[in-house]
């Protein structure tokens, strides 16, 4: 998924909890502090 696809999800309210990103993060999980968060650093613009 592009980071387009994720920044219009997120201003679509589509992505609201941890669980919507993992099932559209297409494994781009890593574990962070015991707890797993999309990697996301590049929609951070």
């Amino acid at each position: 998924m592009r980071a387009t696809d994720f920044r219009y999800l997120f201003s679509e309210g589509f992505l609201t909890t941890r669980t919507d990103l993992m099932m559209v993060s297409g494994g781009e999980l890593r574990n962070e502090t015991g707890e797993y968060s999309v990697q996301l650093r590049e929609i951070r613009d």
